[in-house]
């Protein structure tokens, strides 16, 4: 499989764009702190994606099979009935942030880096689906995510790590005996190219998330 690393990007962005994902006044007291958050990973940030090039070996109903890994979900099968070809991804915001705000000892300090740090891995994320629309005259893709949907299991993390290889390692993320990511601002998945654009919050009941990209569609689970 083709394997295309992702490592210098434009991951700028300002204090404003953090207090608006907050949902805070851009002149709270907390802005000072997102502030020193931000020049602080300014000199250290390495944000990091790859996402592979696979063809689906396999179908049923309920399954895809890709490099011998085989994922159980039905709504992945539906989404990728007319797919041959998909693109496994991982981004992350590089341990380089991580290490650092583990030496923080002020709370607040380290919720502003934590939040920080999310910012740098929507900017891999970004750059990832960027790449990816290059490749295809601008065409959208959508992605579906282990843990993310009751459908697909979070335990099918070790599926989709055993597929990425060493190529998770050069990024510098590892999976945990519980199928977590760390960094945990890392997301991981199976991305592919569509007319319709898909979201996994279309099948999230969860009304007040912060991230919602879509509404709630009670027509998908039937």
């Amino acid at each position: 499989m083709e394997v295309h690393f992702l490592d210098q990007f434009d991951y700028t962005f300002t204090a404003d764009d953090v207090m608006d994902q907050l949902g805070m006044p851009r002149d709270h007291v907390f802005r000072k702190t997102v502030e020193k958050a931000i020049a602080a990973a300014e000199d250290i940030a390495k944000p990091k994606a790859f996402f592979m090039e696979a063809e689906i070996e396999d179908r049923t109903e309920n399954t895809i099979t890709v490099a011998g890994q085989t994922f159980h979900s039905k709504v992945l099968a539906e989404n990728l009935k007319d797919q041959d070809v998909i693109f496994p991804f991982l981004c992350t915001c590089g341990m380089e942030l991580v290490d650092y705000c583990d030496r923080l000892t002020d709370i607040m300090d380290q919720y502003a880096f934590d939040c920080v740090m999310e910012f740098y891995l929507r900017k891999a994320s970004v750059a990832l689906t960027g790449e990816l629309a290059n490749m295809e005259n601008g065409r959208q893709t959508s992605s579906v995510n282990p843990g993310s949907l009751v459908d697909w299991p979070i335990e099918e993390q070790k599926e989709l790590f055993a597929l990425f290889g060493e190529n998770a390692h050069q990024i510098g993320v590892k999976l945990s005996d519980s199928c977590i990511m760390n960094p945990m601002k890392s997301v991981s998945g199976l991305r592919y190219f569509t007319e319709e654009e898909f979201h996994n919050c279309q099948l999230c009941q969860r009304e007040n998330c912060p991230t919602r990209e879509a509404e709630f569609d009670l027509t998908l689970f039937t």
